[in-house]
């Protein structure tokens, strides 16, 4: 499951070298921030803020 606040993308890759291919063309659109996990990846936790 892939859950946000706007619109959110989950992509499966090859290789390290095949996500940084995606990732340089997803970032380079305006207002496109990307992030590159490996499986396991951790799930959500909540942050408390004081």
């Amino acid at each position: 499951m892939v859950s946000g606040s706007g619109p959110t993308l989950a992509l499966l890759v090859r290789d390290a070298e095949h996500a940084r291919e995606v990732m340089a063309q997803l970032g380079d659109e305006v207002g496109v921030a990307t992030l590159a996990v490996q499986a396991p990846a951790p799930g959500a936790r909540i942050v408390h803020s004081q």
